[in-house]
């Protein structure tokens, strides 16, 4: 028969094994419910708080801390603290941690380091309580101490607890800290990538917005000052930041004008830059033609540029550009193409494409290119496109196409230059509905005006 002291024995350790079961269930609880923050939290000194918080609750430590090792923007090293129990004032007047033989073994990035009683372990030289802290703050009986290391071995920082009673501390707790030290390892990883993604992210859109002012910059805002026989509009919407259409307007002599309008192959940043140089050609070569006109004709500039851009050696690029030069002297125009689609000419009640191919500038070497001249009337307009017109998609998958820009250019070539182009782009945008743009458009119009 069981006496009744042997029951009061068995029911003291039913409960003192239901107490450490319960324990142990609100450590896993917190365990898990820490996890979960860290792995959501980006924000790293959040990131920080939120493991010192919870360490400190799963050993029961009077207070914790979390020192993190880190670069700032300048390069210069510091650390990075959080507290847990602890008035911040604690802290404020102590010195380098990596330089304190208490906590010098973490930053080190050695095993955890536990000791019940701080002030008789010899280890530490019998230190007072308050060592390493501030008088009358934290006195440190119990302490336990584990490093913040990556998979590489890098060390982030340390995770640090005390407590004022002695034996505080358990190998447990030790497996515990541990754990929440490789989580946090993963963590400070994952914010520190973050961060460098999301400063990357800042820069290249701070390079990206100036180069936008850039390529606008580069285009023409007005026809030249010089012009006075014709209406010159032109107007360019990329499908991306940047974009590989270009367009300009130049006025090499009197009573001339030169329209170039191209397409480069590819978009972003790498068209964007192809684009500039093709321009820079167009430019160059333009103006070259007012000295030496038998070397640089219409379709000599095509050829000089074809070869200038073949010679670069940039294979994956090319650009298709149409090259007109209007001569209102001769009441000509002279045009020369490299693959861009027709241009449309409207005349009188007749509105079509001028059919001129071309192969694309920088494709091959040793290209020559055909050109066409036109007689000027007064009334004419002349509209040059890229293929982001043309080949503009709506959400049924239909092309814009050519019909349609004839279409639009015939019902408003009595209106101005800029009316045309802004009609182009409308028709465009409505036809597309809600398909997205795939492609950079560029339109530029020339009406005749005497």
């Amino acid at each position: 028969m069981t006496s009744t002291n042997e029951l009061e024995q068995r029911v003291a350790e039913l409960e003192a094994t239901n107490a450490a079961l319960r324990t142990s269930l609100a450590r896993l609880e917190i365990l898990h419910a820490t996890g979960q923050s860290i792995a959501s939290q980006l924000d790293l000194e959040k990131l920080l708080q939120t493991v010192t918080d919870a360490a400190t609750s799963l050993t029961s430590a009077k207070f914790g801390a979390f020192f993190y090792n880190r670069v700032n923007e300048s390069g210069e090293d510091y650390l990075l603290f959080t507290l847990s129990g602890a008035p911040r004032e604690a802290f404020e007047k102590f010195g380098s941690p990596r330089a304190t033989a208490v906590f010098a073994p973490t930053f080190r990035g050695e095993g955890p380091v536990r000791s019940d009683d701080i002030t008789k372990d010899p280890r530490y030289g019998g230190m007072g309580p308050h060592h390493g802290m501030p008088p009358g703050h934290l006195p440190v009986c119990s302490y336990l101490a584990v490093a913040v290391k990556s998979k590489s071995g890098e060390v982030f920082g340390g995770l640090f607890f005390g407590h004022p009673e002695p034996g505080r501390f358990s190998e447990r707790s030790e497996q515990l800290i541990e754990g929440v030290a490789a989580q946090a390892a993963v963590a400070i990883e994952n914010a520190r990538l973050y961060e460098q993604v999301r400063r990357n992210e800042e820069r290249i859109e701070k390079e990206l917005r100036f180069a936008q002012r850039v390529q606008g910059a580069l285009l023409p805002s007005e026809p030249p000052r010089r012009l006075r026989n014709a209406d010159v509009a032109g107007r360019f919407a990329p499908a991306h930041e940047l974009g590989g259409d270009l367009h300009d307007f130049i006025d090499p002599e009197p009573n001339s004008l030169v329209i170039a309008v191209g397409d480069v192959s590819g978009k972003g940043a790498p068209a964007a830059l192809y684009s500039a140089f093709a321009a820079e050609l167009v430019r160059s070569r333009t103006y070259r033609r007012r000295y030496t006109p038998e070397k640089f004709s219409v379709s000599g500039v095509l050829q000089a540029m074809n070869t200038i851009l073949h010679d670069r050696q940039l294979e994956e690029y090319y650009c298709t550009l149409c090259y007109a030069f209007f001569d209102f002297k001769r009441r000509t125009v002279t045009i020369s193409n490299s693959g861009l689609p027709y241009p449309v000419r409207c005349s009188d009640d007749e509105c079509g494409q001028i059919e001129l191919p071309g192969v694309p500038l920088g494709a091959f070497s040793g290209v020559t290119y055909d050109e066409v001249t036109l007689p000027l009337r007064p009334g004419d307009v002349f509209v040059f496109c890229t293929d982001g017109i043309f080949e503009a998609s709506s959400v049924e998958g239909k092309e814009f196409g050519a019909q349609r820009l004839c279409d639009v250019v015939r019902q408003h070539r009595k209106a101005t230059a800029r009316e045309i182009v802004d009609a182009i782009f409308d028709s465009v945008i409505l036809f597309r509905g809600t398909a997205p743009q795939a492609d950079d458009m560029t339109a530029v119009a020339v009406k005749i005006t005497a």
